[in-house]
């Protein structure tokens, strides 16, 4: 029997947010993965001496190469849509995780390049890993069926590119940073995110996250975590009310998109670590059925989860606590992280409070 020693402490989250098509109306009956259904889950990747690094793909870069068509794919990116803001790096976000999943070696590798496939317009090169490639990834695209985007890159392609090219003995994980908007399926308008699990790799596109398009989206920018948790009864719970005090609406728009795409990471990751969505507590690794939802989901682990994490990375509550609070101070000017460094600094001070899993 395995021995699970990790003390929650002062854990306050509250149940996740119902509103009308959120994920868990449209599907009440899903279960909640349990502990003991996760380790035995025969999936699952267990951390090894050797397997314990997380590789970040920072966004493609274009090729010398590459024709005006590529160059056309190429600047359908979300930092077209905004000139005067430039990307979050991919540094910031491998801090994030460093952070979030304590204990991991975290790396960031070279970017990989856009290039030519063919004479046709359906399909654009990738070469995941310049130099050492031995061939350029074939890329499918589209144009956003909801025109949002001149140009989408198929999700699919590209975490088949990573399975190829990337994983090594050594990896843990690798999670690929992508400024285009990304589609899965011919039905699908667009995705955010996606993980083969069992593989270790996943996608996150950045593009939808940019919050220059929250009006074009119909997104609101106080409909987030924690301010949509402001008119709910649990905002008298003390750590939500401290996240909630502490939030900006006045972030500037690169801190904003940064504190998007690294939620979404830690999520798709936790994926990759075996965890599948949570449906107990508002929590990281909630689903989410929109844009809307996705953006009020918090960026910490419910109870349940963080147990697995903890147990993944051999790590304690307090150093996971700590690792985070360590970034969400440096990294204060993020909205996000400031709310979520407020939320920590009431869930680490009463360690004799403790929350059922």
């Amino acid at each position: 029997m395995v021995k699970r020693k990790h003390s929650l402490g002062n854990f306050y989250c509250p149940e996740p947010l119902r509103r009308p098509n959120d994920e868990l109306v449209l599907d009440p009956d899903c279960p909640q993965q349990t502990f003991t259904e996760w380790l035995n889950d025969p999936n699952r990747n267990p951390v090894t001496s050797r397997r314990k690094t997380i590789y970040v793909v920072p966004p493609p870069i274009l090729a010398s190469n590459a024709t005006a068509f590529v160059k056309t794919v190429y600047n359908a990116r979300a930092t077209q849509k905004s000139s005067s803001t430039n990307h979050p790096s991919s540094e910031d976000v491998a801090e994030f995780i460093k952070a979030f999943y304590t204990g991991f070696i975290v790396k960031v590798l070279s970017a990989p390049e856009m290039t030519v496939w063919d004479s046709s317009k359906k399909y654009v090169g990738l070469i995941p890993v310049p130099g050492k490639s031995t061939s350029s990834l074939r890329v499918r695209i589209r144009a956003a069926r909801d025109k949002m985007f001149a140009y989408q890159l198929n999700l699919d392609d590209l975490l088949d590119g990573l399975i190829e090219d990337v994983v090594t003995v050594g990896t843990y994980a690798v999670v690929w940073l992508v400024e285009h908007d990304l589609y899965e399926g011919k039905n699908d308008d667009f995705t955010c995110g996606r993980a083969y699990g069992a593989s270790r790799v996943a996608v996150v596109s950045s593009a939808r996250y940019h919050p220059s398009l929250d009006n074009a989206l119909g997104l609101s920018s106080t409909d987030v975590w924690p301010l949509c948790h402001d008119k709910e009864p649990d905002n008298t719970i003390e750590a939500i009310k401290g996240a909630i005090d502490a939030y900006s609406t006045d972030g500037d728009l690169k801190d904003i998109w940064l504190g998007r795409i690294c939620r979404t990471v830690v999520h798709e990751l936790g994926h990759c670590f075996g965890i599948e969505h949570c449906v107990k507590f508002a929590c990281c690794m909630q689903g989410s059925a929109s844009l809307a939802e996705d953006l009020r989901q918090p960026p910490y682990l419910c109870p349940s989860d963080l147990e697995k994490v903890l147990y993944a990375t051999s790590t304690t509550v307090m150093d996971h606590f700590t690792a985070l609070a360590n970034f969400c101070q440096v990294y204060k000017n993020v909205p996000l992280f400031a709310s979520l460094g407020a939320w920590l600094s009431v869930v680490n001070v009463n360690p004799s409070k403790k929350i059922a899993v």
